[in-house]
């Protein structure tokens, strides 16, 4: 087998979402993050947030004006992005909570929005969301911007009432 049908081979189809990525120290840049074309958990093309909580990836593959890199998401504050994610969507849809709350962040920068999530009803307070292991990213949501926030990144949030009444305990 050529070296080139080996290459070809080996491709894995992607889609390019727009994002911007700001480090721990507070620095950001524009980068395409590259997802997958199907999901593994529901139909369709993979979401931020699938790739995002995967415990898979560490390494995030991206496309910055320096090239393609893979980018540790460990040293991620967070990624924003523009709204009309279809995870959004998929959780407006469902019996998905929704906190007003600002995050305070280790950088020194704050962001303002809703907490969107799933939990079960015995544990869907914010509390229990930021003490979930499997939530390495919190997705926050603005009428303009969405953004996955490492929670590592997150000093203090202050939350308000939760915007829908949903039956917590």
């Amino acid at each position: 087998m050529r070296t080139q049908d080996v290459q070809e081979a080996l491709v894995v189809p992607v889609e390019a979402l727009a994002v911007r990525l700001v480090t721990l120290d507070g620095k950001g840049s524009e980068a395409f993050v590259f997802l997958h074309t199907s999901s593994g958990r529901r139909f369709g093309p993979e979401t931020l947030g699938e790739r995002l909580s995967s415990g898979d990836t560490r390494f995030l593959p991206c496309e910055t004006v320096a090239g393609v890199e893979l980018v540790n998401l460990e040293q991620l504050a967070y990624l924003e992005c523009a709204p009309g994610l279809p995870e959004v969507a998929e959780l407006d849809e469902m019996s998905a909570f929704r906190s007003a709350a600002l995050l305070h962040l280790a950088h020194g920068e704050t962001l303002s929005g809703e907490l969107r999530y799933r939990r079960p009803p015995f544990s869907c307070r914010v509390s229990d969301l930021l003490n979930a292991a499997e939530e390495r990213f919190l997705l926050l949501t603005a009428r303009d911007h969405c953004w996955y926030v490492n929670r590592r990144a997150i000093v203090r949030i202050h939350e308000d009432a939760p915007l829908e009444v949903l039956s917590c305990r």
